[in-house]
This record gives structure tokens, sequence and C-alpha cells, in this order.
């Protein structure tokens, strides 16, 4: 499976930023956490990241989507997206 969100540059300037999916359980203990360094996005433009995940179970998840400067300038470019899935 691969996790996908658009992601659009509203700024006049060009972003680089890194996409991070977090992965929680039904208990909301993190099962999966994987990001992407370096994107760079023009002003106006969109893109859409992805990141791979196989579930180790049946239930279900809640995936949250981060847009930050880096992984070491935990600095939000855009709200958290949360979306919840169930695995069969």
């Amino acid at each position: 499976t691969v996790i996908q969100t658009p992601v659009t540059n509203d700024d006049s300037v060009t972003h680089i930023f890194t996409y991070i999916v977090q992965i929680k359980d039904a208990n909301g203990v993190v099962v999966s956490i994987n990001w992407i360094q370096g994107l760079s996005l023009a002003s106006g433009l969109s893109t859409t990241p992805g990141i791979s995940w196989t579930p180790d179970s049946a239930g279900q998840y809640t995936v949250e989507v981060f847009v930050w400067e880096s992984l070491s300038n935990a600095i939000a470019l855009s709200p958290v997206s949360t979306l919840t899935v169930t695995v069969v």
C-alpha cells in the first residue's frame, strides 16, 4: 500500500520540505513512521509524494501526514492530515 497526500505550495517562494507519514494502531501505538527528505516544490505547484506501508495485521489504523521544513527543524508547513483506515 502506498500512502499518498497531495501537497501544494501556496507560498510565493520555493520550499524544500520533508514529507512524514506516521501510522498508529487502534490503541494509539505508532507502528510505522517513514519520511522523504529534501523534496522541493516551487511556488504555485503541487506534488503527491508517497510512502509504502504494509500492515502486519488486520485492524483500524490512523494515518497522520506531516509536511515539515526538515526532521531537524520541525516547523510545520501545513496542518497535519489525518485519515482512519481499516485493514481486513
